[in-house]
């Protein structure tokens, strides 16, 4: 279970959430922050601004010299301390590495500003070349190329659901039930690792073919997982017109559409050809050892075009795939187009309502007369920022959250 530290004392106004990093063992208080997750990308990732006086990082421990102060590279564990939820208790939002460090002087002096990303980030790096992984399992795949104690990159294991990371952010240890799911335990078609290909795309290629998505936990693990549109909604978006404007709480809002999706997808994928009998069917048919898969079927009850004429895609999927397998790979192909076809995005002060931190795999409810937009919606990304006024109007300073909501059950439904 992921630790829940005693609460900082925050040079924040009083009621403001602050973000504090933990670097082997020591903890630095930020004064400013920009922290970034989303669902659909494998790494999350934030920026940091650290006091530096003199030359010195204070620290719960005492006064640090800037120059040794989070060495790039080094684990870290960022957390937030919000005065409205579990009573200011420092909740895990990421654990990761600092990618990159910058000491200079900024608009209130010396300054250590550090860009971290959570363990995901391991996974640009590229995998070991031309192996083969023909036949294993998942398992075999991911403690081979991810897990392997001599990469050093500290995960601590895999898991195959989302559901222990949100509980985590929320700051509920415990109180949701908990059960792990096992991976596929199928073997893996055929594949080579080749030269300049980067683990993450080799993981997101694969999940792609189970409807997975892929991402790293506050707690260290490489996860595995598909959206819940099961969840309640714990946040409440309203922006209505006078003179019922008493209760909005949205800064801002924008909404997202394009005819960028698709009305028909197909999936093309192509078995080996091994036996006697399909090799001579081979000679004279091109196409023998071809699945073909698609979404929808001709004549499919229960699905509405999302465009008002016909718009097609077909794509090649260069793995070895059954038929089954093909017609999955062609519907998440439609699924990823309608959920990126439409978004809205909400700004609002803080970072938690009615006690719960905004995360991302949540559910929520928008109320908005301006832009029409009305009913439950997947939260699927969250960005949280916190920005000093320097002088005059400065229209970015404050604690601020921006959410992005998709429509809910697409992706994995």
């Amino acid at each position: 279970m992921a630790a829940v530290l005693a609460p900082v004392p925050a040079s924040a106004p009083a009621g403001d959430p602050i973000f504090v990093i933990e670097v082997a063992g020591t903890q630095y208080e930020c004064r400013e922050h920009s922290y970034s997750a989303n669902v659909t990308r494998l790494a999350d990732s934030g920026t940091i601004t650290i006091p530096a006086p003199d030359g010195f990082v204070v620290s719960r421990a005492g006064l640090v010299p800037v120059g040794t102060a989070c060495p790039r590279g080094a684990l870290c564990t960022l957390y937030c301390s919000d005065p409205a939820v579990s009573g200011g208790a420092l909740l895990p939002r990421l654990r990761g590495r600092v990618v990159r460090r910058h000491i200079g002087a900024g608009a209130d002096g010396t300054e250590l500003r550090l860009c971290i990303a959570d363990l995901g980030w391991h996974l640009s790096s590229c995998g070991r070349v031309f192996k083969n992984l023909e036949g294993v399992t998942w398992s075999t795949l991911l403690a081979s190329q991810v897990l392997d104690p001599a990469l050093g990159w500290g995960f601590a294991g895999i898991r195959s659901d989302n559901d222990l990371n949100v509980g985590f952010k929320l700051g509920r240890q415990g109180a949701e039930a908990y059960r792990q799911r096992q991976l596929d335990p199928k073997a893996l078609i055929r594949f080579q690792i080749e030269v300049g290909q980067t683990l993450d795309s080799l993981l997101v290629q694969y999940a792609r073919i189970n409807k997975w998505l892929v991402n790293v936990s506050v707690d260290g693990y490489l996860q595995f997982f598909q959206p819940s549109y099961k969840r309640p909604a714990l946040y409440t978006f309203i922006r209505r017109r006078p003179p019922h404007a008493g209760a909005n709480n949205i800064i801002s809002a924008s909404l997202d559409e394009t005819a960028e999706t698709y009305t028909h997808v197909e999936c093309w994928s192509t078995i080996v050809v091994r036996n006697k009998e399909t090799n001579a069917k081979a000679q004279v048919d091109p196409n023998a050892g071809r699945y073909h898969g698609e979404y929808p079927k001709k004549g499919q009850r229960g699905f509405t075009a999302p465009l008002p004429f016909y718009r097609s895609y077909t794509f090649s999927d260069t793995e070895q795939m059954g038929r089954d397998q093909v017609d999955a790979r062609a519907r998440w192909q439609w699924q990823r187009f309608e959920f990126d076809a439409w978004s809205y995005q909400v700004e609002v002060k803080g970072h938690s309502q009615n006690g719960h931190p905004f995360v991302e795999d949540t559910m929520c409810e928008v109320h908005d007369e301006i832009l029409g937009v009305d009913g439950l919606f997947y939260v699927s990304a969250v960005d949280c920022r916190r920005r000093i006024a320097r002088g005059g109007f400065d229209r970015s300073a404050g604690t601020r959250a921006t959410l992005t909501l998709n429509r809910p059950n697409l992706l994995g439904a």
